[in-house]
């Protein structure tokens, strides 16, 4: 059964600027990582466990066909979310 929302994911242009809008406005934000697709990400975490996911191209030509980013077409804002799930056993 589905317990709630896991996180949301926001699309932003520059991690470092999103990170400190979000600090300034009195979130935590935890660096997060980078991935293979290009991408790299800060977390916002919630008390209740669910997060918002900043996420950024870091590299141009890795991240070129990821599909959040063509979708969002140089734009900002929420792009997915997902959900969180009792076990499925």
């Amino acid at each position: 059964m589905l317990t709630g929302i896991d996180h949301i994911v926001i699309v932003v242009k520059h991690l470092d600027e999103a990170s400190a809008a979000f600090e300034s406005a009195g979130f935590t934000v935890t660096p997060g990582g980078s991935h293979p697709t290009g991408t790299h990400n800060a977390l916002v975490p919630f008390a209740d466990g669910s997060y918002l996911e900043l996420i950024a191209v870091e590299k141009a030509d890795l991240a070129k066909d990821h599909p959040w980013f063509k979708r969002m077409a140089g734009k900002e804002g929420f792009v997915t979310f997902a959900v969180g799930a009792d076990s499925l056993d």
